[in-house]
């Protein structure tokens, strides 16, 4: 159980142990089924049911890197140039706020059936912020190759060597 640090009072009661098993299960034959909604929003409700359905609710990272396999796996993955976490970290009152739903704090009186639009409103922005910063990126990087080389801006044999070992290349 997850308590309040100030009122200890229980924030959530997650299901009971020899339940995971089961519902770890039927998270991961929904996740490999084929859906037509759209990934970022498979991504948004498996990161919620993993949080709400496992033992590992208070391990966070673990329901935030699966969020971030599914992207990855259904062509999200931006070649892993972008970060959630920095959304999530900009405002974690927010981002609990979001996940923290339902009409009890106990997985078995209603969390598993609660409605989660708020999360998914919550979280699919960030998504798109996410994607917007790599898109920016992007165009930055492509007007820059595009530049013309100045002599300044080249390097020289060692300098490039040195570069090429600080990159393991």
């Amino acid at each position: 159980m997850i308590r309040n640090s100030r009122t200890n009072e229980i924030v959530y009661l997650p299901p009971e142990a020899s339940a995971v098993p089961r519902l770890m299960a039927e998270l991961a034959l929904w996740l490999n089924a084929k859906s037509d909604l759209p990934v970022p929003l498979c991504a948004a409700i498996a990161h919620y049911s993993c949080d709400h359905s496992s033992v590992l609710r208070r391990e966070r990272p673990y329901s935030r890197l699966l969020t971030t396999l599914i992207l990855h796996r259904d062509g999200y993955g931006m070649n892993g140039i972008y970060s959630l976490e920095e959304y999530y970290a900009k405002d974690l009152s927010a981002y609990y706020g979001a996940i923290s739903v339902g009409p009890s704090h106990n997985y078995h009186l209603g969390r598993a059936e609660a409605d989660i639009a708020g999360w998914i409103a919550y979280l699919l922005p960030g998504m798109a912020e996410a994607f917007e910063r790599v898109h920016a990126h992007a165009k930055k990087s492509a007007a820059l190759a595009k530049a013309p080389k100045s002599p300044a801006n080249r390097l020289n044999v060692k300098e490039a060597h040195c570069l090429g070992s600080v990159h393991g290349c």
